[in-house]
């Protein structure tokens, strides 16, 4: 399981998560951090929706790492996007297995409806693509 919490911490699984359907690119010239800074840093990227060349400022603060719980939460927001409180609970199943679940808390003011519509499109294609990065956890990890 700590595997896979360490997955979520990273920059390159998000983009991996999100490619085609989000562009995350640095906000400045300092490049973004590869692993999410676990002292609640706030994290500021460019987001551009389907990689357009338009886009917003998006801030992301990991307020929780919990390897041994499972547990990971986001606090973030830019752009019409008030607020997105995001967790991620990662339950074993068995030695090998484990259950992934997002919960997401947004306001967007007069938007959220349009913005929960989307999100709820864009979740699904990131659990499928969750899935195949499970499977390339499982085939990378090292058998006993």
């Amino acid at each position: 399981m700590a595997d896979v919490v360490a997955a979520v911490e990273r920059l390159d699984t998000l983009r991996r998560l999100t490619r085609g359907l989000l562009a995350i690119d640095s906000a400045g010239s300092a490049p973004l951090p590869q692993q999410w800074p676990t002292d609640g840093s706030p994290v500021v990227m460019r987001v551009r929706p389907f990689h357009l060349p338009v886009g917003w400022l998006h801030t992301i603060r990991l307020i929780e790492v919990d390897a041994v719980g499972g547990r990971v939460r986001t606090e973030e927001g830019g752009g019409a996007i008030r607020r997105w409180s995001h967790t991620v609970d990662i339950e074993p199943v068995t030695p090998r297995r484990c259950r992934y679940t997002d919960t997401i808390d947004i306001d967007a003011g007069g938007l959220t409806l349009p913005v929960w519509a989307w999100a709820s499109v864009f979740y699904r294609v990131r659990q499928r693509r969750l899935r195949q990065l499970a499977i390339d956890l499982h085939e990378r990890a090292p058998t006993a």
